[in-house]
C-alpha cells in the first residue's frame, strides 16, 4: 500500500511558502502583518466577539491574539469595550478603519483565488474544492499531532469530535 504522508507534507510546505505564510513582514494592502490580517478577516467574519471566540476560530492562545487585539486597537482597526451582558467579558469589534480594511482584504482576496482557480482547467475545479475540503477534514479530526502525542494535551483549544 502506497505511502501518502510524506508527499502530502511537501506539498503542504511548497503550499505554505507560495502563498507567502511564513513572511513576518506587512503586508502592503493594509500594512499589518499576517497574523494581524487573519485577526482582522476573523473578527470581521464574526462582526461582534470576545476575546475567547476570536482565539478560538484563530486557533491561538488567548494571551497571543490579546496581544494582536491590542495593536489592532491601538492602530484604530478595533474597540474593545465591556460586554452588555457581562461587564466583565471584554467585546471586540472592529471600527470604521477596520471594516473598510476587512472589506479590502476580503475583495484582493477573492480575485486573487479567483485568479489562481482559472489556471485551474474548469472541468478540474470541483473536484479541487472537494479534495481540499477532504484534506482539512482530515487534519481536523486528526487526533495526534505532528509531533507525537494527543493534540488535546498540546493545543489551547482541544479538538471536539
Amino acid at each position: 500500500m502506497k505511502r501518502y504522508g510524506k508527499e502530502v507534507r511537501e506539498l503542504l510546505r511548497g503550499l505554505v511558502r507560495d502563498l507567502g505564510l511564513l513572511q513576518k513582514e506587512k503586508y502592503a494592502c493594509c500594512n499589518l502583518t499576517l497574523a494581524q490580517c487573519h485577526c482582522l478577516t476573523e473578527a470581521g467574519k464574526l462582526k461582534k466577539a470576545t476575546l475567547n471566540e476570536l482565539s478560538g476560530v484563530l486557533k491561538l492562545d488567548q494571551s497571543t491574539v490579546s496581544r494582536m487585539v491590542e495593536g489592532l486597537v491601538k492602530e484604530g482597526f478595533m474597540n474593545r469595550s465591556p460586554g452588555e451582558d457581562d461587564r466583565r467579558r471584554v467585546e471586540i469589534k472592529l471600527t470604521s478603519q477596520g471594516e473598510k480594511s476587512h472589506a479590502r482584504i476580503e475583495s484582493l482576496m477573492e480575485d486573487y483565488y479567483e485568479g489562481v482557480m482559472e489556471k485551474i482547467p474548469s472541468e478540474k475545479r470541483d473536484q479541487v474544492i472537494e479534495s481540499l475540503q477532504l484534506l482539512i477534514e482530515a487534519i481536523q479530526s486528526n487526533e495526534t499531532s505532528c509531533c507525537g502525542g494527543s493534540i488535546a494535551e498540546k493545543s489551547p483549544h482541544p479538538k471536539t469530535i
